[in-house]
């Protein structure tokens, strides 16, 4: 899963990009210093949030992992809320540096998707129960004398 992590956080940081630029593109109010700061923050965190999910699942499938789109999704959409949580948390608002709160930001959707991911995945355990078939072996004794042996299941 290190691979679909990797793959995701890379991802999250283009489809990231993207997203500020597509948000920068629909302001109408450049002229403003703060004023796109809301479309480029929307467009950041749906393009990463979309980049983390994408690049976990597009890897961990093409590994041959069974884990579902929808709860890939789930994970993304909650690691992007606690990621953006965390960032409040973390942000000191009398310095001008985010620093580390920005690292809840790129780790949250990756690590949801991740999460999501695995837990969606059926473990090798069951596959194994399911690969077994059963027999059933029964001794019992003979009318003539000595025992009969009897083997039956179902393939």
């Amino acid at each position: 899963m290190a691979l679909a992590s990797a793959v995701g956080l890379g991802a999250e940081l283009g489809l990231g990009v993207t997203g500020v630029l597509a948000g920068y593109a629909l302001c109408n109010d450049r002229d403003e210093l703060f004023g796109c700061a809301g479309h480029v923050t929307i467009g950041m965190l749906a393009g990463g949030m979309l980049g983390a999910i994408g690049g976990v699942q597009l890897t961990a499938d093409a590994m041959n992992g069974d884990g579902k789109l929808w709860a890939t999704t789930l994970g993304g959409v909650g690691g992007t809320a606690a990621g953006l949580t965390g960032f409040v948390a973390l942000y000191d608002y009398d310095d001008e540096e985010p620093g580390i709160a920005l690292l809840p930001l790129f780790v949250g959707p990756v690590l949801g998707a991740v999460v999501g991911y695995e837990l969606s995945a059926s473990s090798p355990g069951t596959q194994r129960k399911a690969e077994t078939k059963a027999v059933n072996v029964a001794a019992m004794p003979s009318k003539h004398g000595g025992m009969e042996l009897a083997v039956y299941g179902r393939f």
